[in-house]
């Protein structure tokens, strides 16, 4: 191990505050109410505190920290209204002495100081130094709401003078002078500048002046000195006078002040007269006395001046005389010295008296002898002056000391220096020089100090080793020394005298003041509580034996703390201790001794292992005193126990976080510098009011706080959801808000409009995640280790100030609350984040992390082993168990719980491991067994009970007996296992593999959970895959969670079970069942809880288990929301954990619009649920939910994968009403749901379906494109939910009708026309379903050339949209048909080349094609028989033996290839016989191709449980089980070998086979017996060999599990076939399948035969209404067939009487699918050529099979001709719509709708009949008619059809082109119909239709009538009982569809009311006094209420009077 020496620190522990510290506001509010005794009551609890800060600025608004005299300056205050203040808020400034507030010193109130500002102005007789401001600020409400702001601090210094440049004194200029022609001569200026800040560098320029008096002058360049020297020379004149002056300029550096920075003084002017006499020379005079400048009390005793003067030279020089002067100023005249005429002057002292400045200067004369030439013989110069300057006394400044040093208190055990500083000024001005320090020691605060030598700076360091208990005193002299003129002087301040003195453990603090330890309150709750004065220390250990209380100063970094206190224990096992002042915000710890380690005197921090005994001794305590602990209730802690800053201090630089540890290498580690510690909190921020959401009405979004905001996003999450109109209130987040609660507060707009109420935080208890990586995998992202039950994580805000997460989260509770939304928290009360021993066994458990509770009273917080109590008996795979039996724990926990409901907000807990909390200890198994009524469980109910708080349990934990779902006491809700497993089996597996759970909370009963225990269902948790991920990713669950790569992993663990995805594993797929998820979930019964993300598909790239993955692949990247392609977004670009790339398993949204499909889809579920009341978890009488069977009818039936469910809304319970159809199989699945309510229709809202992305998948229930009014069928496409709700009626746009000529020869114009008035027409040309976005606004007729399908519907305003009328226009001789409405032609029957007769071998091609052309003519596709060749023995052609060889029993390849070429343009399909194979020349040979079977070695291509296997020993029993094939994967085919599907070799033949086939002229597939082998290679085979038409034989038995055909229970063959059908899909093709059970419902209404016997027919003909059916539910994949080779023909297996054989082709040609007609249906024996060893019976095309339209008799043939052209005419095709007139057993109608026109078809023993006359008859028959409408030619006009509706008549005509006259009498028909016409009551109108070349139609006629009285008569004479009053609900005719009519009812039963005269039918309704419109949802005894209802009446015309009979 390596060795740790200490490093040294400076701590100071001082009993004053600096004076920079700021005091909270609470604490200063704490001081000031000791102050203010008469404002002593508490605030109201209705205004919160309010807050403030302050600062100073210049008038610019600029922050100062310092002035100068004279400047102003601003104080400003930022003051915040505490929570409820609806006042305003007032202000209060105060001065103070000192840069704190205390009670002591509160300072002085500034009179009119009184607003939030106040300037300050200062002068310059400011004092200079520190001053000191605060404000008050209290509600204008409540003078108790009040805050005290920091104190600032605003030093004025001395005002920094203006330097001016000083005046310029002209002491003197040569006098005016003589000189002689052309000698040089100079004149000179003495300037003079007084000592000073404004005397500069003086600069000259001479000037030439035309007399004495020019003041301009000339500038003489170069003449710049203080002498001008220069000459003159007369020439013709006697003299000349010369002038001269001189500008002196004064210049000093600028220095930016603002100054005058240079003067200038003009001199006077000199004047030269130049003549031709002697004149005297101007004399020069220097000296070299300096000016003396010196004080009063320094001058000297004289003062001597010399001058040293020339007379120059030549004529001129004579002899120098000198007198002196004194003057008064250097620029004036002075008086003569009497008797000083020598060249120097001596000054005495004496004459130097006073403080001013004394001049002298010297006059020095030159004469020479006069000799009368006129010359000047004299002249004079001035030397000087000369000055002495005598200044008054400066004295030194007295030092400004700003701050002192503090007493000091030294812990005992600390070896460190201790540092006194002092910091000082001179100040600035006169008096301010240099500052020199010296520090004194003596023995007590006013004792005289003795210097310490060497002690001369402004710190001083005093020695440890001299530091003793009682003390020493310190202080500093400051001195400041200034040069005054030579004279030194000084100004001294001493500091303060400071102690420096030891303490000893628990006694480190102050005993007096704030931090001083009081008297112990015993009444104070534990933790640290802050009362009004003091602050109270509560703990409790039960076995410590002694407590320290620390102080620190800092969060870590301090080896010692700044106080201490030992606390003392009561009689409750409570340690106590009581501290003077509010402390909050102080930072708090203990240590603790017990019987494992005893106290010393001599223990010591720093790592002492004084007192040590063990670890852990026997009874499992754990106590060590070098470990720092925090407080359990601590409110906040300062980081945690990984914090990266703190472990930087460790001791174990090795492993730092090893130091937090025991054990014999840590238990002596000191953990002072780097263990969590306890901030003590004060906060009343609001967390608003609590919503009180009904727990049954929540919706749950579990989200992480850092993930649902971290991610960059974020930052435009406004522009992300502009597309998404419901999220217009979202804002973007700032960037420094992300992952924070602040950050989460900015999503309360945007889990709004999702449709949440309600969000769980997965752990925000104060955790160890400090250390989270954001470049890699490791810490703890989820949370669940939790540290601290009180404190918010410090890591999740944004304020991490002491107080700031607290205040923070409350802040974002509020945000929530305020939004009407709930709070949840996750809690982790089950295990603690100290976790359990690090090395188990091998150092018998030494070694375990030790920060708070463990080493506080190990024994009481955890289980222990009973046996070994240094383990820990744990359930939860974290290593410790919380005792949550121990009393003190219990309460520890409630303690916890109610603080966060009551302090911090929260409104529901969701308990981690919940199983945990239900242990109680168990003497009989030495353990915590679960305990149902175990104490801390029903605590918890209590308390949630009357805090109206949810309690929600994860109810298992990792132990025995811990899943108890739904086994918690009342009161708890819990997360419901059951849901979660059922749903992911039932939605994710696929058809079959798993039917859902009737009592497991999905609709049904709720078995495990009830009203006292509410279900909270989930799909995924955190804790595994995300919603998108468990959709996308097979296999094991965690299989990928160790190989992912940063960001998405690595990650160990995670939940292993396999993950099935049998629905389909493409992206659609994926998607569809998110859906599913999502829509089931929102309607099951129980709580919804989602994840976060989830909503729009966040995906973990397949990680189950991202605990420690904090980056993009735990975040909510938004930018998947505002795209149709989520996962194929940018990660991010914002830091290290935003980076790779997600794996796209979604795709792209089918929708145009852009957007994330399912997020739009989960909001619109979400909000559904949100808005009805309906969908909760209701239990009881009370409950919503009624099951429905597929054919809708009420009541529970176990139909597997198929699932219907009514939420009737209508109930108990107010809310929508809803129809859930859930089809979990493969294929599509067709439900009937019942009518609904009277007034009300169902529309559609949800199918999960891949088709419905464009609209994704949800329709508001406004949207009117799927409407039904009454009991309907639907298709549920595979794996779907669809979901229809009731919603009021409304009338429906009349259908548009088209019109145009079709065919035509060029072109054609089409109109489009409706009757609603007003409505508007949209149509489309393409064959799209037009609608109002999609279509084209009709305006007028349009021409179409070419073929066109018209697509049509009409809108308007309060009407459903219309139907979509439809019509195809063709050109003359173009093909009218699409593939869409194809017929088949069996091409062959049994008989056409039957075995044992080969003489009608080889010809059936060549009858193929001698009716070649006709078939071409009306057949689409035309199915050959199996065209290889085959065993003779099977001749027909089902067992082949060669595959590539086309020659066979009916004919040559060649022949074949004729044949086919002679159908065309029909397509040829051949039969495929490829389940199982004959041998070449023997039973185990293959040939052409071999398949790789080799005889007697190798039969790896046949199945190895073949016949064969058994029955050919002599060739199978020679190879062994490796040579053998795969068992079969379908039914048994005796007479042949079965082949192995999956084997290559078999498939390759196979797709070889096709392909040849295709190259012969083949163009689709007919599957023989694929019953035999699995559909998904029928689907591979397709998908490899694209065939234009595909159809398999599936025929269910009893050989594959389908059993006996049953028409009263068809479900078995119905679901053989359509699996069948959605494996092909899963193979890659999906293909269509002959409609057994249509043909066995054929069987059972008209009877069959059969070799050896017949069946019976029942003539129930509602079966053929049956869902079952391929036509009726998938119709597009369905291929109908009255008989074939089979069940017809001569093998006669199944065939129906000829008879029956027109009603059944009339019901085929007629109705969707692809009908298939049989050869000896359609052609003679004659035309088979007379090819049939059984003769010509089978052929029965020519036998009569009814009657046409005008009544002409015709055959099969015929009748199959006129239908199939019918078929192609009206453009009925395989999908299209069938609607159901009448499904009795007597009688079958149907009207079959094609895209022009439609066909009625009747079949039964008592025929439907069809009385609308736009219907024509086409065909009859023995149990059958067809009628058709829109298709038919005719030589006559349709007669016109009059509809009535609003008083208007609407006319039209079934005959294209045709014109409609129409008029008011049958005479006089002379109106051409364009518009409705109006009608008047009683009036009758009259219309016919003409055209030319087609005769006039018949008149048709309507009368109009008008509200008319109708009565109803009765026995009820109870009807008028109790004031109530009954109602008539009318419809039809002019009421439309239906409305409520009032009247008149009398005792006797009647009832008399007005209606329209032409209402088709009436029921009238009894309802509760009062009423006003009757409403059939209310249940309550309020108006509207209908407590009775007769049954629905017909009227009939002209009668106004019926008999009712009331229910």
């Amino acid at each position: 191990m390596m060795s740790h020496s200490c490093i040294k620190r400076t701590f100071l522990f001082a009993f004053l505050f600096v004076a920079t510290f700021f005091y909270s506001c609470s604490s200063l509010i704490s001081d000031l109410e000791k102050e203010e005794k008469s404002k002593s009551s508490e605030p109201t609890k209705y205004i919160g505190q309010p807050s403030v800060t302050i600062s100073a600025v210049s008038q610019e608004d600029v922050v100062v920290e310092s002035v100068e005299q004279g400047t102003d300056f601003v104080l400003k205050a930022e003051g915040v209204k505490g929570e409820n203040d609806t006042g305003s808020l007032k202000y209060q400034w105060y001065t103070n002495s000192t840069a704190s507030y205390s009670a002591e010193n509160p300072g002085t109130a500034i009179s009119g100081a009184n607003k939030s500002s106040y300037i300050v102005k200062t002068s310059e007789e400011t004092e200079v130094g520190a001053h000191f401001y605060y404000c008050r600020v209290e509600s204008s409400l409540d003078e108790n709401a009040f805050a005290i702001s920091n104190v600032l601090t605003v030093v004025v210094n001395e005002k920094t003078p203006i330097i001016n440049a000083f005046d310029i004194v002209i002491s003197g200029i040569s006098e005016n002078f003589t000189v002689s022609s052309g000698k040089n001569f100079t004149v000179s200026v003495n300037a003079y500048v007084p000592e000073g800040s404004g005397k500069g560098t003086l600069t000259y320029q001479w000037y030439s002046a035309s007399s004495s008096s020019d003041s301009r002058g000339t500038l003489i360049s170069g003449e710049t000195n203080a002498s001008l020297t220069s000459s003159y020379t007369l020439t013709a004149e006697d003299s000349k006078t010369l002038y001269y002056f001189c500008v002196v300029t004064n210049t000093i550096l600028d220095n930016g002040d603002g100054g005058n920075k240079s003067t200038s003084e003009v001199s006077s002017v000199v004047s030269v007269t130049v003549n031709n006499a002697i004149n005297a020379n101007v004399p020069t005079a220097s000296s070299s006395f300096q000016n003396v400048t010196t004080v009063i009390d320094n001058i000297a005793a004289s003062y001597t001046v010399s001058v040293s003067a020339s007379a120059g030279t030549g004529d001129g020089r004579g002899n120098l005389s000198y007198q002196w002067y004194k003057s008064q100023a250097a620029d004036v005249d002075g008086q003569m010295i009497a008797g000083k005429t020598e060249s120097s002057l001596t000054v005495e002292s004496s004459e130097l008296a006073s403080v001013k400045t004394y001049f002298y200067y010297c006059i020095v004369t030159n004469t020479i002898s006069d000799n009368g030439d006129g010359g000047q013989k004299s002249a004079s110069t001035k030397a000087g002056p000369y000055s002495i300057d005598v200044r008054a006394i400066t004295l030194a400044k007295e030092p400004q000391i700003n701050r002192s040093p503090v007493d000091v208190i030294v812990d005992g055990e600390s070896s460190e220096d201790v540092e006194l500083s002092v910091v000082a000024v001179s100040g600035a001005g006169e008096g301010s020089g240099i500052l020199s320090y010296q520090w004194y020691k003596s023995s007590s605060s006013s004792a005289e100090g003795i210097a310490i030598s060497g002690a001369n700076s402004d710190s001083y360091p005093v020695s440890r080793s001299s530091i003793t208990k009682t003390g020493s005193y310190y202080y500093c002299k400051v001195t400041n020394t200034i040069d005054d003129y030579g004279v030194q002087r000084t100004a001294t301040k001493d500091t303060v005298p400071v102690k420096v003195s030891l303490v000893s453990i628990g006694n480190k603090h102050p005993s007096t003041g704030d931090y001083s330890q009081t008297n112990t309150d015993t009444s104070s709750p534990i933790g640290a509580t802050v009362g009004s004065s003091n602050t109270s220390f509560v703990l409790y250990s039960k076995n410590a034996t002694k407590v320290l209380l620390e102080i620190y100063q800092n969060p870590y970094g301090d080896a010692l703390p700044k106080y201490d206190y030992w606390m003392e224990k009561d009689s409750n096992d409570y340690w106590r201790v009581t501290v003077k002042g509010n402390l909050t915000g102080a930072i708090y710890a203990f240590r603790c001794w017990g019987p494992n380690w005893t106290y010393s005197d001599e223990w010591q921090r720093g790592g002492s292992s004084i007192g040590f005994i063990s670890d852990c001794d026997s009874n499992g305590n754990r106590f060590n005193p070098n470990k720092v602990l925090f407080d359990p209730y601590a409110k906040e802690i300062t980081h945690d126990p990984s914090n990266k800053d703190a472990l930087s201090h460790s001791p174990s630089t090795e492993k730092p976080y090893n130091a937090l540890s025991t054990g014999a290498d840590f238990r002596n580690y000191d953990t002072g510098k780097i263990a969590p510690k306890g901030y003590i909190i004060s906060d009343s921020t609001s967390y608003g009011t609590k919503p009180g959401i009904p727990q049954k009405d929540a919706i749950i979004y579990e989200a992480h706080v850092r993930g649902i905001t971290k991610h960059s996003s974020t930052a435009n999450l406004s522009s992300l959801l502009s597309g998404y109109s419901q999220f217009d209130a979202v804002q973007d987040i700032p960037s420094e808000y992300r992952g924070t609660y602040k950050g989460a507060s900015y999503l309360v707009p945007y889990l709004k409009a999702l449709g949440i109420n309600t969000i769980e935080l997965l752990p925000v208890h104060e955790t160890d995640n400090d250390a989270n990586p954001d470049d890699g995998p490791g810490g703890n992202f989820w949370g669940y280790m939790t540290f601290d039950y009180f404190a918010p994580d410090r890591r999740y805000s944004y304020d991490k100030t002491p107080g700031g997460p607290t205040k923070e989260f409350k802040e974002m509770v509020k945000a929530f609350h305020d939004a009407g939304m709930e709070v949840y928290l996750d809690v982790v009360y089950n295990h603690s984040g100290e976790g359990g021993p690090w090395n188990g066994s091998k150092d018998n458990n030494a070694q375990v992390t030790v920060v708070s509770m463990r080493g506080i009273d190990n024994s009481t917080y955890y289980s222990l082993v009973p046996s070994d109590k240094s383990a820990y008996w744990e359930t939860t795979g974290c290593g410790n168990n919380l005792q949550c039996d121990n009393p003190y724990v219990r309460g520890f926990i409630l303690d916890s719980l109610e603080y966060w409901i009551d302090e911090m907000g929260v409104d529901g807990f969701r308990f981690d491991l919940a199983t945990v909390l239900g242990r109680e200890y168990s003497s009989s198994s030495s353990g915590w067994d679960y305990n149902l009524n175990a104490a801390t469980t029903v605590k918890i109910a209590e308390l949630g009970k009357a805090k109206n708080v949810e309690m929600i349990a994860e109810s298992w934990d990792c132990g025995g007996n811990s899943y108890q779902v739904g086994n918690f006491p009342d009161g708890w809700a819990g997360w419901n296992g059951y849901y979660r497993d059922s749903i992911r089996a039932f939605v994710g597996n696929g058809a079959e593999r798993a039917a859902i759970s009737y009592t497991d909370g999905i609709y049904g009963s709720l078995n495990h959970f009830g009203a006292e225990e509410p279900s909270v269902n989930f799909v995924v948790a955190h804790d595994g895959f995300t919603l998108a991920d468990l959709c996308s990713y097979s296999g094991a669950g965690n299989a990928l969670n160790g190989t992912l790569q940063w960001p998405f992993g690595p990650s160990d663990g995670g939940n292993g079970d396999n993950n099935s995805l049998g629905t389909g594993t493409e992206a659609a797929s994926n998607r569809q069942r998110a859906r599913n998820y999502f829509a089931m979930q929102m309607f099951s019964a129980g709580i919804p809880m989602i994840v976060y993300g989830d909503e729009f598909g966040r995906t973990q790239n397949g990680n189950n288990n991202p605990y420690n993955i904090d980056s993009v692949a735990t975040w909510n990247n938004y930018s998947m929301v505002a795209t149709d392609s989520p996962h194929t977004v940018s990660t991010g670009s914002d830091g290290k954990a935003e980076c790779g790339t997600y794996t796209d398993k979604f795709g792209t949204f089918a929708n145009t619009e852009g957007k994330n499909g399912n997020f739009d889809f989960a909001r619109f579920v979400m909000n559904e649920r949100l808005n009805n009341e309906s969908l909760r978890q209701i239990t009881g009488a009370d409950a919503p939910i009624e099951w429905y069977s597929t054919a809708g009818v009420k009541g529970w039936v176990d139909s597997g994968c198929k699932k219907a469910v009514m939420i009737n809304g209508s109930g108990a319970k107010n809310g929508g009403t809803y129809y859930m159809m859930i089809n979990m199989t493969g294929y599509d699945a067709s439900f009937t749901f019942p009518s609904p309510s009277s007034g009300k229709e169902w529309t559609r809202i949800v199918d999960t379906g891949t088709w419905a992305e464009t609209n994704c998948n949800y329709w508001e229930e406004t949207d009117t494109s799927y409407r039904r009014d009454s009991s309907s069928t639907y298709s549920v496409g595979p794996y779907t939910v669809t979901i229809l709700k009731q919603v009021a009626d409304s009338p429906t746009c009349a259908t548009p009708v088209i019109s145009g000529t079709s065919p035509f020869e060029t072109s054609t114009q089409i109109t489009i026309d409706c009757s609603t008035e007003g409505a508007k027409i949209y149509y489309t040309l393409d064959g799209n379903t037009p609608s109002e976005e999609n279509g084209t606004l009709y305006t007028g007729a349009f021409t179409v050339t070419e073929k066109t399908s018209v697509k049509a519907i009409a809108v308007s305003d309060g009407y459903k949209a219309s139907s979509v009328a439809s019509k195809i226009f063709y050109v003359k001789g173009q093909v009218s048909e699409s593939s869409k409405t194809a017929v088949m032609l069996q091409g062959f029957n049994w008989d056409s080349a039957p075995r044992g007769a080969s003489t009608y071998w080889y010809k059936w091609y060549d009858i193929m094609a001698n009716n070649g052309t006709q078939i071409g003519k009306t057949f689409d596709y035309v199915w050959f028989p199996s065209p290889c060749k085959t065993n003779t023995a099977s001749s027909e052609g089902y067992g082949p033996t060669e595959w590539f060889d086309f020659n066979n029993c009916y004919g040559t390849e060649t022949q074949l290839k004729n044949a086919i070429s002679s159908i065309s343009p029909a397509k040829a399909v051949a039969d495929i016989v490829v389940n199982h194979r004959e041998g070449y020349s023997s039973w185990g040979d293959f040939a052409n191709p071999t398949l790789n079977v080799v005889k007697g070695s190798n039969y790896k291509a046949i199945c190895s449980d073949d016949e064969g296997f058994t029955s050919e020993p002599e060739y199978m029993g020679k190879v062994g089980a490796n040579m053998r094939g795969a068992k079969d994967t379908g039914a048994t085919y005796g007479p042949s070998r079965d082949l192995d599907h999956t084997n290559t070799d078999v498939q390759n033949g196979i797709k070889e086979y096709l392909s040849r086939l295709k190259a012969v002229g083949f163009e689709g597939w007919r599957y023989d017996f694929v019953k035999g082998f699995d559909g998904l290679y029928v689907g591979q085979y397709n998908s490899a060999s694209s065939p234009s038409f595909a159809v398999g034989e599936y025929w269910p038995g009893t050989d594959d599990g389908g059993g006996y055909f049953s028409a009263s229970n068809p479900s078995g063959w119905e679901n053989k076939i359509k699996n069948w059908i959605s494996r092909t899909q899963t193979g890659g093709y999906k293909t269509k399948a002959f409609d057994f059970v249509l043909k066995g419902i054929f069987n059972d209404i008209f009877g069959c035969s059969y070799t050896g016997g017949s069946n019976s027919a029942s003539n129930n003909f509602s079966y053929l209404a049956s869902t079952a059916t391929l036509v009726n539910s998938m119709p597009e994949y369905a291929v109908t067939f009255v008989d074939n080779h089979d069940t017809g023909s001569t093998q006669g297996h199944w065939k129906l009487p000829d008879t029956a054989v027109p009603a059944s082709y009339a019901y085929i040609l007629t109705h969707p699918g692809y009908p298939c007609v049989a050869w000896q249906h359609y052609f003679s024996y004659a035309e088979s050529g007379n090819s049939s060893n059984a003769g010509s019976g089978q052929y029965i095309s020519g036998n009569r099979a009814g009657t046409d339209g005008d009544g002409n008799s015709i055959t099969l043939r015929e009748l199959i001709d006129i239908l199939i052209e019918l078929r192609k005419n009206l453009a009925v095709e395989c999908d299209s719509s069938i609607e159901f007139l009448s499904s009795t057993s007597t009688c079958y109608a149907a009207k079959v709708t094609g895209q022009n026109g439609a066909f009625i078809v009747t079949l039964g023993t008592s025929l439907y009949n069809c009385s609308d006359s736009d219907y024509s008859l086409v065909a009859s028959g023995t149990n059958y008619k067809v009628w058709q409408s829109g298709g038919k030619s005719s030589s006559k006009c349709r007669t016109p059809v009059i509809t009535i509706s609003g008083g208007k008549a609407i006319i039209t005509c079934g005959t294209e082109g045709a014109a409609i006259k129409y008029g008011f009498s049958s005479g006089a028909m002379n109106g051409t119909y364009s518009a409705p016409v109006t009608m008047t009551d009683g009036q009758t109108i009259y219309a016919y239709a003409t055209k030319d070349g087609l005769e006039d139609s018949g008149v048709a006629s309507k009368t109009y009538t008008a509200l008319q009285t109708f009565k109803a008569t009765s026995s009820a004479t109870w009807i008028t009982n109790n004031g109530c009053v009954v109602f008539a609900w009318c419809w039809g005719g002019g009421a439309g569809e239906g409305a409520w009519y009032a009247g008149n009812s009398d005792s006797s039963g009647g009832f008399t009311w007005e209606a329209p005269g032409d209402i088709t039918h009436f029921l009238l309704a009894r309802c509760i006094k009062g009423t006003t419109v009757p409403d059939w949802e209310n249940k309550s005894d309020t108006p509207g209420r209908v407590y009775n209802k007769t049954d629905d009446y017909p009227t009939e015309s002209g009668v106004t009077q019926y008999s009712v009979s009331w229910d």
